[in-house]
């Protein structure tokens, strides 16, 4: 049974839904963070090689972030491929992907 690539589409909005919800406060765009000094680590699936973890993938590892981390970030991600809803929208308009926070795990 062939089933057509797009019946997956549900399932990573879902996913990256979750990842917003748990990182509120802290999406911001890439550009927001790098005036922070706060270094890229690439789009998620290249962060967590690097053993950078979302807030959502540490919950799942059973190794929360705690406040301290939150209010001391150092790495973010962009969620590369979101949906057109779960992107920033800005003053002016324009469009830009989100970027969460990551954290280093073990």
């Amino acid at each position: 049974m062939n089933l057509p690539k797009n019946n997956f589409l549900p399932i990573k909005h879902r996913m990256y839904d979750k990842e917003l919800r748990l990182s509120l406060g802290h999406v911001r765009t890439r550009e927001e963070y790098e005036a922070q000094g706060t270094k890229f680590m690439g789009p998620i699936s290249m962060s967590r090689k690097a053993s950078y973890y979302t807030i959502a993938q540490c919950e799942r590892m059973e190794l929360p972030v705690t406040d301290e981390e939150l209010q001391n970030i150092t790495h973010f991600t962009m969620i590369a491929d979101c949906y057109r809803e779960q992107c920033v929208i800005l003053a002016d308009g324009n469009w830009r992907r989100p970027c969460i926070p990551v954290f280093l795990r073990k």
